[in-house]
């Protein structure tokens, strides 16, 4: 019988837990409010990450499901990556827990005396089917004011040549037209594609076609 045996760790990263707020259809890990909601305790973490050590990888990001689900145990992690020697490149997160500026500028400033320093905030198209876009830019807001770095995850999504937002089952709301619009443009000079090449029918805003031709 063959088994798999790893030898050495280029990248890693670890999952807290895979009970979240959202049911982002692209999600690799089918994370849902479907899941038990376990999180990862600080033994397991002292494990997985002495484990990623021993394998050459001295640095992870964390990930889920939603880690700031249980905020006491995401920072006992983050403890034990200290204790361990483990560095944190950053969290992930899809600022479903922010609820105001305040709270969220208190709640980083912990983390960022646990040793983080960056914060990937999800704002795809398939995050934003459930989570309001104020929230999302409140969790970046707050991450400028601590000091800990906010990484927009935003373009794996549109790495396929023709986005038809009219195929799916939820639509933009008016506020988030133009950031959509703005950063497409801007994705797709980046990576030398004519724009022509791309399809784009947004529901309930009959102007996107004008405005796509005039960017």
């Amino acid at each position: 019988m063959n088994t798999l045996s790893i030898k050495y760790l280029i990248s890693g990263g670890i999952i807290t837990n895979y009970f979240c707020t959202s049911s982002c259809r692209h999600c690799l890990y089918n994370s849902s409010p479907h899941w038990p909601k376990e999180y990862m305790d600080a033994a397991t973490a002292e494990r997985a990450l002495e484990t990623c050590r021993r394998l050459g990888y001295k640095s992870v990001h964390i990930g889920g499901g939603e880690p700031f689900l249980n905020f006491e145990r995401l920072k006992e992690v983050l403890v034990v990556a200290r204790k361990t020697g483990v560095s944190i490149e950053y969290v992930e997160t899809n600022s479903s827990w922010y609820t105001s500026k305040a709270r969220a500028v208190s709640m980083l400033w912990e983390l960022n005396d646990l040793g983080l320093k960056t914060l990937l905030v999800s704002a795809s198209l398939f995050h934003l089917e459930y989570i309001p876009f104020k929230k999302v830019t409140g969790v970046v807001s707050a991450c400028r004011e601590v000091g800990i770095y906010p990484f927009i995850w935003t373009e794996a999504f549109l790495l396929t040549k023709t986005v038809r937002m009219s195929k799916c089952k939820f639509s933009i709301c008016a506020e988030l037209v133009p950031y959509f619009y703005l950063y497409f443009v801007g994705f797709v000079k980046k990576i030398h594609i004519p724009l022509s090449k791309f399809t784009l029918s947004i529901p309930n805003y009959p102007n996107a076609k004008t405005a796509f031709s005039s960017l």
